[in-house]
This record gives C-alpha cells, structure tokens and sequence, in this order.
C-alpha cells in the first residue's frame, strides 16, 4: 500500500514539474534563446564593416 501511495505522488509530482517546467520555464529560456540570435545577427552585421575598415 505505502509503495502504491509513493508511486502515485511520484507521478503527481513529475505531472507537476512537467506543467511548470512548460508553462514557466521553457518560455523563458525560449525567449533568451531569441534573444541570442538576434544579438549574435547583430554582432555579424556590425563586427564586419569594422574589420573590413581596419584593415583597408
């Protein structure tokens, strides 16, 4: 009986942790993951006009 109630909260816990995992944080991490594209487009786009001046 105690090993059937362990499971079941066990399962109610992963339930859980799946729901704020998806609702919370993987919106977050989504976003930075955005974030760090845009950032790393921006660095390309503006790093080679630069090296190109340095070195003409």
């Amino acid at each position: 009986m105690k090993i059937e109630k362990d499971l079941q909260f066990a399962e109610a816990e992963k339930v859980r942790y799946e729901g704020v995992m998806t609702t919370r944080v993987l919106p977050d991490i989504e976003m930075a993951e955005a974030q760090y594209r845009e950032l790393e487009e921006n660095r390309k786009v503006h790093f080679m006009p630069l090296y190109l001046c340095l070195f003409m």
